[in-house]
């Protein structure tokens, strides 16, 4: 199977996720390309997101409106993918860039998966190596494209990604130690 297979982990959500790149996602490498919608859908606009890649030629048979996706399921998916994608909008409060992707940093750790992202969302120095930054819609296509047509960087990159996540524990992210010390000082302010 020549197929690269992309998961997006998360809820399928319009307010701070932006799915407009696959738009501009060309004929021929919807061909060499699955990508799958890994996550739960709260209303109908985030339904119609679905529908959007189903039109474009990505089906989605997995993401089920209002019901949760089992955690067997999660993982044969995830296990299966040759890259984790979380596309953000960019959103101007630090903090919030940061607890509205947490799953998917901590997935690309968990499953030893490269993780393509925009290059505005905030990462931890200790997993940039896991990392595959795109500026817009224009580059992320150019990305997927040297993956389709050069297979070996998706073996060098997913060696990458899984070398470096065996480095690590959630608890020695320094990343993550900052945002729960953020989170226990906002308790200790009874701000929660």
């Amino acid at each position: 199977n020549n197929l690269i297979k992309i998961v997006i982990p998360g809820r399928i959500d319009t307010q701070v996720r932006y799915y407009g790149w696959i738009e501009k996602i060309p004929s021929s490498l919807k061909k060499r390309i699955e990508i799958v919608l890994l996550g739960l859908v709260n209303s109908e606009s985030d339904f119609e997101i679905i529908q959007k890649f189903e039109e474009l030629g990505f089906p989605q048979p997995i993401a089920r409106s209002g019901k949760f996706i089992s955690n067997e399921i999660f993982e044969k998916e995830i296990e299966s993918a040759n890259f984790l994608f979380f596309s953000t909008i960019q959103l101007t409060n630090y903090h919030r860039q940061i607890d509205r992707n947490l799953g998917s940093l901590f997935d690309s750790i968990r499953y030893a998966k490269p993780l393509i992202s925009p290059l505005h969302q905030p990462i931890p120095s200790e997993i940039q190596e896991n990392i595959i930054t795109y500026k817009d819609d224009d580059d992320l296509v150019d990305i997927l494209k040297s993956y389709v047509n050069e297979p070996k960087k998706v073996l060098i990159d997913s060696e990458k990604a899984f070398n470096n996540s065996k480095k690590f524990s959630i608890d020695k992210l320094t990343y993550f130690n900052e945002v729960l010390a953020l989170i226990n000082k906002k308790k200790s302010e009874n701000f929660f």
